[in-house]
């Protein structure tokens, strides 16, 4: 309901403003994760709050086929950081692959086509 009213003043396609919707949602988000969660949960507990909010998010925003997707390149990226540890080989596999995944998002998933562009500059924005 929400999203439709944004999309509508912003004259953008839906999934565009569902995408910003959900990124200006992690703000708020994290100011109440940080002084809430962290000082009192464990590291383990801390990495499966921060994985089921993810994944919450990303469902709300994309969907549960795009999910899908997303949890492939996840799963990818760590076992590349599983066989090669930290280090610049990680890094630029995890580059490769994230960009790759990307590019073949905006091909193969059409009404995404607006927002895997905008991800894929926050991505280079990152690096």
């Amino acid at each position: 309901m929400v999203v439709e009213i944004i999309a509508e003043v912003l004259s953008i396609p839906e999934p565009a403003a569902r995408f910003l919707f959900g990124l200006l949602l992690t703000y708020p988000l994290a100011f109440i994760y940080r002084p809430l969660i962290i000082p009192y949960a464990s590291k383990n507990t801390q990495s499966i709050i921060c994985a089921a909010g993810g994944f919450a998010l990303l469902q709300y925003v994309f969907g549960l086929s795009a999910s899908l997707h997303f949890l492939l390149d996840v799963i990818l990226v760590y076992c590349v950081f599983l066989l090669f540890g930290k280090g610049r080989v990680s890094l630029l596999l995890t580059w490769i692959i994230t960009m790759d995944f990307l590019a073949g998002m905006k091909i193969n998933i059409p009404e995404y086509k607006a927002i895997s562009g905008i991800i894929m500059l926050f991505v280079l924005l990152l690096c």
